[in-house]
């Protein structure tokens, strides 16, 4: 037994020296990683970012730190990532390497608030093994205006309600050279607004002169729009703008002692005033059947092409939205919803996403009517809040009078030839003109030898033996050509598609008609239905065909100049005609490319 015991206890004793060895490395690991702290400057005016970085020795996988306990900053993450070096060295023969690993996570930080602020030890895992950095001390400054350099922030309305798109406009203006300016907005981090990026003629304009307190300045101007989420008072905090300006000269000396003057730059960190925001609910009284959340003042208009079709056509239906000052965001409610119009047409759940084009966004449906009856496409209608007045409104489109032709339906009496019969008379004698038309007595009758040899000696046997091979050869060659065509009708299309463009395009009596018939050839030579073509949809096919961007450049402004032309008014006959050379030019070029 004494010996047993000491076996066993040999073998525990064996296994526990791989498992010391296994935590001192884990040990060893752990002390060997550090983690430090470091900002590229110690102060920074409130609002003015700066560079802060986590550096990592001794791993190049840590963890994504957890920055929460940074509260008196913005952090936004700048790049980072590993940092490894090796080295070989060379004593009396004997080769030695060194290798050391590291990571580095880098942010910019912006205070929030003056004072002196600490960013406080952050823990960093990696490994297994866990360190901390050392805290930061930084103090923040308040910035201020300055003579030269002074920015300004607005909104377009100081009372909006939920879901209602607020232009926010900054503006900095200057009197003196400025270089690298950096634009923070903290009153967009809050998350009490969704922000859009306008796309407008007044967005980030510099040099235009404009006067602040009876002074003259250059300014730059930017833009956003702002759709509050919730209900409540908003205070939005100032926006800061940090650059270097010229602050005055200073006399310097040159390389051979000379003295000239010299622009002095310093360091300046502006910011704008508060703007307050009242954002209020929609009222729950009065909202209308088919409101979708659509908040301002809003008018709609309808046009159709074409005008005059069967039951059953396609007709194209556009419909514009104008009114807000920023359309991006918007959409129209499906059409298919509309009680109006889907009682005399066949309207598909699918809708267009639209396009803004100037101060309109454009949507393109496909509707169908389903009877003769029918006279007008009606009104197209869009409830909304008037913001202004405090109530609710309907947007309603013009009427849109059209023709529909009833469509024929060829029945199995149209086929034969077959009208009514009267009542006890027979089949055969009711038809004049067929069986009974030749109906004889049994004296006609002729009673004939047949001759074989006279028979296929005859002319007319002859002509009809030797027909048979060469009408079954031409009948081939006819059903070849056929098959070949019905396989892949679109071809025909496409062949076809210039000849039809140059006939259509004389006919074309304002931009919308021209608009039609490129539409047309486009869908013959892309192979798709042309009834709503946008650019948007014959962009991705034309690019794949290798159309250079000019051209693409070129069809994109006839199509921005139709869709525009038909809400200002209509064009001249000399518009119409230069855009119709203009649409002939550009299938031309095309035909070289699209087979």
């Amino acid at each position: 037994m004494t010996g047993n015991a000491r076996f066993i206890t040999g073998w525990k004793a064996s296994l526990l020296v791989p498992l010391w060895l296994i935590i001192a490395g884990a040990a060893a690991l752990a002390q060997n990683i550090s983690a430090r702290a470091a900002v590229s400057a110690n102060s920074a005016f409130v609002g003015e970012g700066i560079r802060f970085q986590i550096q990592i020795e001794g791993s190049d996988k840590p963890d994504q730190p957890d920055l929460s306990g940074i509260t008196d900053f913005s952090v936004k993450a700048d790049g980072g990532g590993p940092r490894n070096s090796s080295s070989t060295t060379i004593i009396n023969g004997q080769i030695t390497r060194q290798e050391s690993h590291g990571y580095i996570f880098s942010y910019v930080i912006t205070p929030k608030r003056e004072g002196a602020l600490t960013i406080p030890p952050i823990t960093i895992t990696a490994d297994g093994a866990t360190t901390r950095t050392n805290g930061v001390r930084i103090q923040a400054n308040k910035p201020v205006e300055a003579e030269n350099f002074k920015l300004r922030a607005s909104l377009s309305r100081n009372v909006a309600y939920v879901g209602e798109p607020v232009i926010l406009e900054i503006v900095f203006y200057y009197n003196a050279s400025v270089q690298r300016p950096n634009l923070e907005l903290p009153a967009l981090e809050t998350g009490d607004f969704e922000v859009y990026d306008l796309d407008d003629e007044d967005t980030d304009q510099q040099n235009k002169i404009q006067e602040l307190n009876g002074k003259q300045f250059h300014t730059m101007r930017l833009r956003k729009a702002v759709v509050p989420k919730e209900v409540g008072k908003v205070t939005l905090p100032p926006a800061t703008i940090a650059f270097q300006g010229q602050s005055g000269t200073e006399i310097v000396r040159d390389f051979f002692g000379g003295r000239r003057q010299q622009p002095k730059w310093s360091r300046f960190v502006v910011p704008s005033n508060e703007e307050t925001l009242e954002v209020r609910a929609l009222p729950a009284a009065g909202q209308p059947k088919g409101f979708a959340g659509h908040i301002g003042e809003y008018q709609i208009r309808a046009t159709a092409a074409p005008l005059e079709v069967n039951v059953g056509d396609p007709i194209t239906l556009t419909v514009a939205l104008s009114g807000p000052p920023y359309l991006e965001h918007v959409n129209l409610p499906s059409l298919h919803l509309q009680d109006a119009l889907t009682r005399e047409f066949k309207v598909p759940e699918e809708m267009d996403d639209g396009t803004v084009n100037g101060n309109f966004k454009v949507f393109t449906q496909t509707i169908r009517a389903t009877s003769a009856n029918v006279t007008e496409i009606p009104p197209i209608e869009l409830p909304y809040f008037d913001s202004d007045s405090g109530k609710y409104e309907i947007a309603k489109s013009q009427p849109i009078p059209i023709v529909v032709k009833a469509t024929n339906v060829v029945t199995a009496d149209d086929a034969e030839g077959l009208g009514p019969v009267q009542a006890g008379a027979s089949q055969v004698e009711a038809w004049s003109r067929g069986i009974a038309h030749n109906y004889e007595d049994m004296d006609v009758l002729k009673n004939q030898r047949f001759d074989l040899m006279r028979w296929l000696t005859a002319p007319a046997t002859v002509a009809m033996l030797g027909g048979f091979p060469v009408l079954y050869g031409i009948l081939l060659t006819l059903t070849n050509a056929r098959r070949r065509r019905e396989a892949d009708p679109s071809k025909a299309r496409a062949r076809k598609a210039l000849g039809e463009l140059q006939r259509d395009l004389k006919g074309a009596a304002d931009s919308n008609a021209v608009l039609e018939v490129f539409r047309n050839y486009l869908g013959s030579k892309l192979k798709v239905p042309p009834g709503a073509l946008t650019f948007r949809d014959v962009a991705q096919p034309l690019e794949s065909e290798g159309i250079p961007s000019e051209t693409m450049t070129a069809i994109k402004a006839v199509f921005d100049h139709c869709e525009a032309s038909r809400y200002a008014g209509g064009a001249s006959a000399d518009d119409t005609s230069a855009l119709g050379t203009q649409v002939l030019e550009l299938a031309q070029t095309l035909e070289r490319r699209l087979k």
